[in-house]
């Protein structure tokens, strides 16, 4: 009877060994158990426990746990970046074991809360980012240096800079009629738009500096000025309109044509040049 006893205990003890042989087996780093697993190095062991003669096994966050107890690295890039309306950065998604992080372009800065790439101003940052003389703009994603120049003479109408964006007419020759139908003067303007922008959008606001009419009248000068418009605001303000979203990187340039009418007719013209800088981002 002892003998039998002896027996039984002896073979449940090899019994157990070979259970915790299986288990330890199951937790082994094996790759030929994973065939679908191309990058090994997206694995890492499991922590596996045994309770009651049930293994458990769980991964980091970042991690999902594969065969053979391992735990393979979950690649939000893959997962979420490439769907729209899902993407977990505006710009650039880098996994990394058991997260990821974004990248912003040059001339950006990462807004690491909600994973947004917000634009640097080099013009403040960077005193000097123009030589003298010229106007410093700042583009989303850049920067560019403007210089802007009164039209040369011609046929007896000149212009004087009077600032670093405007020039103004000067007196007219008696009975000059080509300079009287001159613009009195002409303004420069720089702005910068992000891409796909959400239209109808006002870009620009135009009034007055000073007003002698009892209106004003504006319109586009030339022709090919695709997705702008301008419309009347009010008697002495007009907007210029984005109607048609545009994709960049582009830069357009349009005149606007500012009339101050009286019950006379036409009292004097003035122009407003506006060029746009659409950058290649949304953001």
């Amino acid at each position: 009877m002892e003998e039998k006893r002896a027996e039984r205990r002896e073979e449940k003890g090899k019994g157990d060994e070979r259970m915790e042989e299986k288990r330890a087996e199951s937790c082994a780093f094996s790759v030929a158990e994973l065939p679908s697993v191309t990058n090994t190095s997206s694995l890492r062991p499991a922590d596996c426990s045994t309770s009651r003669g049930v293994q458990r096994c769980t991964c980091d966050a970042g991690y999902v746990i594969h065969s053979g107890g391992l735990c393979q690295d979950i690649d939000e890039c893959g997962l979420y970046q490439g769907q729209a309306g899902s993407q977990i950065c505006v710009h650039e998604c880098v996994n990394t074991p058991g997260s990821y992080h974004c990248v912003c372009p040059r001339g950006y800065l990462l807004d690491a809360q909600p994973n947004s790439c917000k634009d640097v101003d080099e013009c403040v940052a960077n005193q000097s980012a123009c030589p003298g003389g010229e106007q410093c703009v700042n583009l989303y994603g850049g920067v560019t240096c403007v210089r802007p120049e009164c039209p040369k003479p011609k046929m007896n109408v000149t212009y004087v800079k009077i600032s670093t964006h405007q020039c103004e007419r000067t007196p007219c020759p008696l009975g000059s009629s080509s300079c009287l139908d001159a613009p009195h003067s002409i303004s420069f303007h720089y702005i910068p738009l992000q891409s796909q922008l959400p239209v109808p959008r006002v870009l620009f606001t135009m009034t007055a500096p000073r007003s002698v009419g009892d209106s004003q009248r504006f319109t586009l000068r030339g022709k090919g000025h695709r997705g702008l418009e301008v419309r009347q605001a009010g008697r002495h303000r007009g907007e210029l309109l984005l109607t048609k979203s545009l994709s960049g990187p582009a830069e357009l340039q349009v005149d606007v044509e500012m009339a101050e009418m009286s019950p006379q007719g036409l009292l004097g013209k003035h122009i407003f040049t506006v060029t746009l800088y659409v950058s290649q981002y949304a953001f």
